[in-house]
């Protein structure tokens, strides 16, 4: 059986300039910064740019872990993998739910199903391959390739009744609330 995505690391290329100021390559290898997250989903950090503008010299690639927001001014890259989860509700485990958002951040188990933010960041998230429901406090969106959904610290969450995993690509910003 071949590999998902999931479990093969992202190959990460970036392009500088070398002494003689022409193009090259100055990094290329698979990306070290991955986290499991709640519910089986899994998150690679691309790219951690600490604060903007950018500068030619800047490296986000020296991270090892997925932190929760981005640099404060900053930006974070991720690739997420969103498994199937099947068409039924989840097994919630609130304690970790808890621990990962704050209960400040999560709606409550008896409204329905419990919807979360990510309070300080403002997410760009375009889906790769795959397909999945965002849900929203109003309904649920299904999202296919190519759908682009920006996301202003509004609560949601995912769903992914499918037979393959969702993957999809967040820019993620610092927000000031």
């Amino acid at each position: 059986m071949g590999s998902t995505p999931a479990e093969t690391p992202t190959r990460l290329i970036v392009v500088g300039n070398d002494e003689q100021g022409r193009s090259t390559v100055v990094r290329d290898a698979p990306v070290t910064a991955r986290v499991d997250r709640p519910k089986g989903s899994f998150a690679e950090e691309l790219w951690r740019q600490d604060s903007l503008p950018a500068r030619s010299t800047d490296d986000g690639t020296q991270i090892e872990s997925v932190s929760k927001y981005p640099p404060e001014g900053g930006l974070s890259v991720r690739r997420l993998s969103l498994p199937p989860t099947g068409e039924g509700p989840n097994t919630l485990d609130m304690d970790a739910l808890v621990a990962e958002f704050g209960a400040e951040n999560l709606t409550d188990p008896a409204d329905g199903p419990v919807l979360h933010r990510h309070a300080k960041a403002m997410q760009v998230i375009h889906v790769l391959s795959g397909s999945c429901y965002f849900l929203l406090g109003t309904g649920e969106v299904l999202l296919e390739p190519g759908t682009c959904i920006v996301l202003r610290g509004s609560m949601h969450d995912w769903r992914n009744p499918f037979d393959e995993p969702c993957i999809i690509l967040a820019t993620i910003m610092s927000m000031e609330l």
